[in-house]
């Protein structure tokens, strides 16, 4: 009876291990995300462009102790705490230049398209013979359908 005593215990053991340590690396990956943020707050620096945590991109323009000034448009400052602030883009840009990278391009594709395949693009140029193709496979699956329906009704 000693030695089922100790085989559950450490089942028992092992079991909790396997639900802690998921949470222990969980909870430090989010101790990390906060102090990586808080840090972004605390070296905020005039002309930064900055991204709130509701998304809104905008640029700093004044800082005090707890608040910052983002410019959200041309000639709209509005005054935001600075826990607000998710991430710093300016320096994210910088970053991404001296790797070569051009975030311009990041709208050039969109969907396996290129701006030059959308360039002068319009739905209303768009006829019903566009569609055709796609109306032709619904109808065939449909009628593909009744006439199995038609078939088993004969039987019956």
């Amino acid at each position: 009876m000693g030695e089922v005593d100790r085989v559950d215990g450490i089942i028992f053991i092992l079991i909790l291990l396997v639900l802690m340590v998921p949470l222990f690396l969980t909870t430090r990956r989010q101790k990390k995300a906060m102090r990586q943020t808080q840090e972004t707050q605390a070296n905020l620096a005039v002309g930064d462009e900055v991204m709130t945590t509701s998304g809104m991109h905008a640029e700093v323009t004044d800082l005090q102790e707890t608040t910052v000034d983002l410019e959200i448009a041309p000639g709209v400052v509005t005054r935001w705490e600075r826990i607000a602030i998710r991430e710093r883009l300016t320096g994210d840009t910088a970053e991404d230049a001296d790797a070569g990278y051009d975030r311009s391009d990041e709208d050039d594709v969109q969907d396996g398209f290129t701006e030059d395949d959308i360039e002068g693009f319009s739905a209303d140029d768009l006829t019903p013979e566009d569609f055709a193709g796609d109306a032709q496979d619904d109808g065939a699956r449909r009628g593909s359908d009744r006439g199995r329906r038609d078939g088993d009704a004969a039987e019956s």
